[in-house]
């Protein structure tokens, strides 16, 4: 550690407002800044934030969408500097795993994982490590699309993305975090060695917790890592994250099918999940606003330059990822998903094909919607209209696709609002971003929210599966999650951090958590 504990935390200055806020344009306020630039500062720092009683928001790249790591007072603790890959080694079953620092974006992952070059700031690998990485091709499946974004903060939210149909979410790649917990110790967690036995988990500052992990969403042995997952800054600070290697498919297509009429979207999408070619790792929905959202950053983001313009009159589209054993499979998939199209009544030249290196172009153009309602919400302020992000997901599973998305367009009629309406296809995801310009429509987005949320659960959905809950959705989540959920995660918060010290204000309340707070 290069600087002195006491000179760790900083006043936060003017010149440091851009860290009161992220993609969501939540802004939040902070008396003290501290950036530590290797783990022994960021355990210092943790410590003297402790020692003076300053609550604590770890934040990493500050592309969220619901304001988790936006700071409600105390000191806010950057995470950016630690932005490196940490050491490379193989786990216990000979597969290779690469810690890293809670900081490094996933497109710098991604960058040294395809040119297999490691700037590793820890130890060297042992060799068979090394010469496994050479001679491999390796990726890390987890990719909600934002390139920016950071690791822990992926973890933070347990993000999912696309391809979350064939490879889950973020836990489930993880093998290891190195967290330090609310009494300023640093703990090293592997997977499976704290897993729930019945509904007793142990924990990692000694005892145990009696709640069933079915309360939690989780299924029965989960591990105490997959708890943690999308615990947003409210059980730890994510010092490292060991991650868990998969090799690279040997072909990787993403296409793109834009269709005049949504019906027809939805009745290809139910045809694709009725019979899902083999290679097919995810299936995305996005309708006629998203595209024109997207359409609209495109004109003034270099990133888009290059992506395509989807064929005027796209009333919505379906994109598609295929990972493949190799090239033959990935066209025979793509020809049979042509055939689908016209079977709909749909154009095949009406369509995106990307291959390989282009394919990061699709995730691109599909995730500038978030990031088009983002700046959306931009221009509106400065017209000086008082415009608000409304936006929720949930998952509804049981019901064919395009039955829920008419039904949500009804529901959007009868309420007089316009949305911007994508998602994952698989359960009928859908995430839906109400465009609330004044104080009525926010009301009636409101009670949407509320009928469809209701609606996702009776069903047996989950909601709020992305992007976290944070400040944004509290009110929300708060109101329609299951209580027993909301019991769960309170009965959780307080075995982690008892005097609500960590993130305060996200999902809850500020401050501690008693048996009857947090509603």
């Amino acid at each position: 550690m290069n600087r002195r504990p006491e000179s760790l935390l900083e006043p936060l200055g003017p010149e440091r407002r851009v860290f009161l806020r992220d993609e969501s344009r939540f802004e939040g306020r902070a008396d003290f800044f501290a950036a530590p630039s290797d783990l022994d500062e960021l355990v210092a720092a943790v410590q003297a934030c402790l020692k003076r009683g300053l609550p604590l928001t770890p934040q990493g790249a500050r592309t969220g969408l619901c304001g988790a790591g936006v700071p409600q007072g105390g000191c806010l603790l950057s995470l950016a500097a630690l932005n490196r890959p940490w050491a490379l080694s193989e786990g216990p079953d000979g597969s290779l795993e690469l810690e890293v620092q809670p900081g490094l974006s996933l497109d710098d992952l991604n960058r040294d994982l395809l040119r297999r070059k490691l700037d590793l700031a820890g130890p060297p690998p042992r060799p068979d490590a090394a010469e496994a990485f050479r001679r491999g091709s390796y990726f890390w499946p987890p990719d909600p699309g934002e390139g920016a974004a950071a690791l822990g903060g992926l973890f933070a939210v347990n993000a999912r993305g696309p391809a979350a149909l064939r490879h889950g979410s973020t836990a489930a790649h993880v093998r290891g975090v190195k967290l330090i917990t609310a009494d300023g110790q640093l703990r090293e967690l592997r997977r499976g060695r704290r897993v729930f036995q019945g509904a007793r988990l142990e924990l990692p500052a000694g005892g145990f917790l009696e709640l069933s992990p079915r309360s939690l969403g989780l299924e029965p042995q989960a591990d105490l890592l997959d708890a943690l997952a999308g615990g947003q800054g409210m059980h730890g600070v994510i010092a490292s994250l060991t991650l868990a290697l998969t090799p690279r498919p040997a072909a990787v297509w993403a296409l793109a099918f834009f269709f005049e009429r949504e019906a027809a979207a939805a009745e290809f999408i139910e045809a694709v999940l009725a019979e899902p070619p083999e290679p097919l790792a995810s299936l995305d929905f996005l309708d006629e606003v998203s595209l024109a959202q997207a359409l609209e950053l495109k004109k003034t983001a270099s990133k888009l330059r290059d992506t395509p313009d989807p064929p005027s009159g796209s009333q919505a589209a379906a994109f598609v990822e295929l990972q493949a054993d190799g090239q033959e499979q990935a066209e025979e998939a793509a020809a049979e998903l042509m055939a689908r199209v016209e079977a709909v009544g749909g154009d095949p030249d009406r369509s995106w094909a990307l291959t390989d290196d282009e394919t990061g172009k699709m995730k691109m153009f599909r995730h500038a919607v978030p990031e088009a309602l983002g700046c959306r919400l931009d221009r509106l302020k400065a017209a000086g209209r008082p415009g608000v992000k409304l936006a929720f997901d949930a998952q509804a599973p049981g019901r064919p696709f395009g039955a829920t998305l008419a039904e949500l367009r009804a529901e959007l009629a009868d309420s007089r609002l316009t949305a911007a309406v994508f998602g994952h296809a698989a359960g009928n995801h859908l995430h839906v971003n109400i465009l609330a310009d004044d104080p009525d429509q926010r009301r009636r987005g409101l009670e949407l929210a509320a009928v469809r949320l209701e609606r996702a659960k009776a069903s047996g959905g989950e909601l709020f599966l992305e992007h976290g809950v944070g400040k944004i959705k509290r009110e929300l989540f708060l109101a329609c999650e299951r209580p027993e959920r909301v019991e769960a995660l309170k009965a959780f918060k307080r075995a982690f951090d008892p005097q609500g010290w960590l993130n305060p204000g996200n999902v809850f309340p500020d401050g501690p958590l008693g048996e009857e707070d947090g509603s």
